[in-house]
């Protein structure tokens, strides 16, 4: 058993080697450190609740069994972030998320102020805020998770490359695509929920919108605001990055700690993926998933050009006339002499001597 006084004043190092001692509470001392926060992302990229606590148990029961590969104890949140990461992303792509979980439970049930007050204590910001982390679903799956991990978690440096799977010098390049991507998109999104009683033409424009953030209404009404100097001052008092940071956190039905403990500590690991030595942190595996596909796709299209290939051959030799009967044919070896004075006229003009004749070999 570990020599700390107690877990939860442990660092996150100390529950590492209280666990790889064998301390059987050190788990669940990391889980409640850590389970929120893993659930919250986990719920805001997957479809259904379901699968978030099925991803959240996957995570804990490969952390159970590689936490000896981790060779900085100290980042373990980083660690167990980039293995929710892959989790996240073996499952299959019906099981991602398109609409928040939020979001579709929520809609229909407020009317938002026509302006945001910033104060995150008032019920207006709360409820935008809320939407506009569901709102994520409208980014591409790689801007969502950078928003994700950088905005909600906090993950910076190392850290946040680690926990993405990229090189460092590629994470400030991420990060900044992200903002500009997520800017617009969701500032879009901000003016949707706010400016429709300021602007008619934006009210006009989005008749019929059923409040999800679409890549089509985000440009469209992001097209809008630049011609709008009324929806651009409503976008002045709207701020996305506080607003998807600040959103309430979705947390963990009751049962999903026993459950995924009580995997954690009886399954056997069977994960699908290696770890890297250097560092311990988990290899990426949504480039193999994505290499598959390629694969299948590439294969697909080899069996379609060959087929298209048979199909013409077929087509040729039917529309091959046969010669009309009694005409001499002759057969394969058989030689035709070009000798009369149509040939002889034909065979000049080509440059050839008409003095010597070709002999042309005729092969059926």
């Amino acid at each position: 058993m570990s020599d700390m006084p107690t877990l939860d004043d442990a660092a996150d190092a100390q529950l590492v080697a209280a666990h790889l001692a064998g301390d059987g509470r050190a788990l669940g001392a990391i889980y409640d450190r850590s389970g929120d926060a893993l659930y919250d992302t986990a719920a805001a990229m997957m479809r259904y609740r379901d699968d978030a606590a099925d991803v959240m148990q996957d995570v804990f029961v490969t952390a159970s069994g590689h936490m000896g590969e981790l060779r900085d104890p100290d980042r373990l949140r980083a660690w167990l972030f980039a293995i929710l990461r892959n989790e996240v992303y073996r499952r299959p792509g019906n099981s991602r998320r398109q609409v928040a979980i939020d979001v579709a439970r929520h809609r229909g049930e407020t009317t938002l102020a026509p302006t945001l007050t910033g104060d995150p204590s008032t019920v207006e910001f709360q409820q935008l805020a809320r939407r506009v982390r569901g709102a994520g679903a409208g980014l591409t799956e790689r801007d969502q998770l950078v928003a994700e991990f950088s905005l909600r978690r906090g993950l910076t440096g190392n850290d946040l490359a680690d926990a993405l799977g990229v090189m460092p010098q590629q994470c400030y390049g991420l990060v900044h695509r992200m903002r500009q991507h997520t800017q617009r998109s969701l500032s879009a999104y901000c003016v949707a929920r706010t400016g429709r009683d300021a602007c008619p033409e934006l009210n006009e424009l989005l008749l019929g919108w059923n409040e999800e953030l679409s890549t089509l209404v985000s440009k469209r009404v992001a097209r809008h605001i630049d011609d709008c100097e009324v929806c651009r001052s409503t976008r002045s008092t709207s701020a996305p990055f506080a607003l998807f940071g600040a959103a309430p956190v979705l947390t963990a039905p009751p049962g999903v700690r026993e459950r995924v403990l009580g995997a954690a500590h009886h399954e056997l690991d069977t994960t699908p993926y290696g770890f890297d030595p250097t560092n311990g942190f988990p290899d990426v595996i949504r480039y193999a998933r994505r290499t598959k596909i390629w694969v299948v796709l590439t294969a697909i299209a080899l069996l379609v050009s060959i087929g298209t290939t048979i199909y013409v051959l077929a087509a040729d030799d039917q529309d091959t006339p046969s010669p009309p009967a009694g005409s001499a044919t002759p057969s394969s070896g058989e030689t035709q002499t070009i000798g009369s004075d149509a040939d002889r006229r034909s065979v000049s003009a080509l440059g050839v001597d008409p003095d010597h004749p070709r002999t042309v070999v005729t092969q059926r």
